[in-house]
C-alpha cells in the first residue's frame, strides 16, 4: 500500500511539472519600436541628436527611419512598447516587418520579460508604411547617426 501511494504521488508530481512547463500562449498589444527610443518613450530625442529635430516624431516615416537607423547603426533591438511597459521580442526579423506599427503579438513571456514570438499581426493600417531606406529621399544625408554611438 505504501508503495502504491509513493508511486501515485510521484506520478502526480511528474504530470504537474509537465503541465507547468508548457507555457500558455498570450496576446500582447502595443507598438513595435526600437529599444533606444522605447526607454524615453519617443523618437524626438534621437531625431534631434541625428540632426533632424524639425521632423515630427509621430510621423510614420520619421518613426520608421529613426528605428531603422537605431537598429542597424547603433545596435538597438526591436521591442514591443505597451502601456504596461516594454517587452523584448526574440524574433527580430519578424518584428522588423512591423516597425512603427500598432500590432498584436502572440507568444509566451519568459522570466526575463522577453516574448517568444509565435505571430505578429497589424492592429490598424497606416496610410503610408515605408519599408525601405529608398522611401526617404534626401533624409539619409541629413541624419548623422554615427555620432550617436
Amino acid at each position: 500500500m505504501k508503495r502504491f501511494a509513493v508511486g501515485t504521488a510521484c506520478s502526480v508530481l511528474f504530470w504537474c511539472l509537465i503541465a507547468s512547463s508548457i507555457a500558455a500562449q498570450e496576446v500582447y498589444t502595443g507598438e513595435i519600436i526600437d529599444s533606444n527610443c522605447a526607454k524615453i518613450g519617443s523618437h524626438a530625442v534621437m531625431l534631434k541628436k541625428g540632426g533632424v529635430g524639425d521632423m515630427d516624431a509621430n510621423d510614420v516615416r520619421a518613426k520608421h527611419f529613426c528605428m531603422t537607423n537605431c537598429v542597424h547603426r547603433i545596435g538597438a533591438k526591436y521591442v514591443l512598447y505597451t502601456p504596461k511597459g516594454v517587452r523584448q521580442l526574440d524574433d527580430q526579423t519578424k518584428a522588423s516587418q512591423f516597425a512603427g506599427q500598432n500590432v498584436t503579438v502572440t507568444g509566451t513571456l519568459d522570466r526575463a520579460s522577453k516574448i517568444h514570438v509565435t505571430d505578429i499581426k497589424e492592429n490598424s493600417s497606416f496610410d503610408e508604411n515605408p519599408k525601405r531606406r529608398e522611401d526617404f529621399p534626401g533624409l539619409s544625408n541629413r541624419l548623422n547617426f554615427a555620432q550617436l554611438k
